[in-house]
């Protein structure tokens, strides 16, 4: 790819998928008093520009980092709606990486019958 007339578009893509955390979610009572499943699955476009010269983390975003962050804020109380848990996921995953889009699924398994999973998925976007 030497040649200068053609231009590459990057689209480097940090994920993590269905990162397993037991968390207290869901709008009844009974919901409110057990730990229920939930996976996580994230995309967070970036540039991988830096980090692929330097062969260095501290250059890259760091999956543990990403899956350490989730899990946090998942556990650190109740959430009534995914919606809610899925758009504050999404603000500090901005405000704590240097990314451009993302997306966001969270799974519920088992919580509506004759399903593998329900839950919500948002995507993100930097706009300048």
């Amino acid at each position: 790819m030497s040649d200068e007339s053609n231009k590459v578009i990057k689209r480097d893509i940090v994920f993590i998928d269905r990162l397993e955390i037991e968390a207290s979610i869901g709008v009844y009572d009974w919901e409110k008093e057990i730990k229920q499943r939930l996976l996580v699955t994230v995309d967070l476009e970036t540039d991988f520009s830096l980090a692929a010269c330097s062969d260095e983390v501290s250059d890259a975003i760091s999956y543990a980092d990403v899956a350490q962050l989730i899990d946090d804020l998942v556990r650190e109380q109740h959430h009534n709606l995914l919606e809610h848990l899925a758009a504050r996921l999404s603000d500090a995953l901005f405000d704590r990486f240097m990314i451009f889009k993302m997306r966001l699924k969270i799974e519920k398994p088992g919580a509506v019958m004759r399903t593998q999973s329900v839950g919500v998925e948002i995507y993100r976007e930097v706009v300048t």
